[in-house]
């Protein structure tokens, strides 16, 4: 007569069984983990994307006419930057309620001999105080830490303005018709144009 229980080999695929149904269910909430948490760091990178572009767009959009001189500029920097890689230069106004002139505002990412102490890469923005004109900007002496890192992560910027027709790269002279900014990270690339009001 044969005792009441389970034998050892009864019990081990029953294990068996139970372990085959519960990694089952458990790679579905694994993947879905994972691509929540790829989902969360495209949202972010998104973000600082859109608040960077704002800025710049918004420094160009505030461009004052009031002087001399092209209040906007666009230039490579191969001497102080490694690969290719832009500036962009703005004449900068003190803000809504006057129009008297503050310096430029400088967007552009240093590299080679200006990233100088432990600074992370990126895309800066410089104020550079004084009746300073975008094209009296010396781009060898932007430090990193005389600036913001806006959009850390990405590896060069490229700028380029709607004159007439043609997209410039090479770019000094009044607020363009629109501006094209691009984001390079390694191989993959994101780019923005804005049309921006006339003077």
């Amino acid at each position: 007569m044969r005792s009441a229980g389970f034998t050892l080999v009864e019990i081990m695929i029953a294990a068996a069984i139970a372990a085959i149904i519960i990694t089952a269910g458990i790679a579905p909430l694994m993947y879905v983990s994972r691509m929540i948490s790829s989902a969360r760091e495209n949202f972010s990178i998104n973000n600082k994307e859109r608040s960077a572009m704002n800025r710049i767009f918004r420094d160009v959009r505030e461009t004052p006419n009031i002087h001399s001189g092209a209040p906007i500029r666009i230039t490579g920097a191969d001497d102080i930057s490694s690969g290719e890689n832009d500036f962009l230069i703005v004449r900068a106004s003190t803000g809504t309620y006057t129009t008297l002139p503050l310096g430029s505002v400088v967007w552009g990412i240093p590299r080679g001999s200006v990233m100088k102490g432990d600074y992370a890469s990126g895309l800066y923005r410089w104020a550079v105080s004084g009746d300073i004109q975008p094209g009296s900007v010396n781009l060898s002496e932007l430090a990193p830490g005389n600036g913001l890192l806006v959009l850390p992560g990405v590896k060069s910027v490229l700028f380029a303005a709607l004159n007439g027709s043609t997209w410039e790269k090479d770019f000094r002279g009044a607020r363009p018709k629109a501006l094209r900014v691009t984001f390079v990270y390694g191989a993959e690339e994101v780019s923005y144009e804005e049309l921006l009001p006339a003077f």
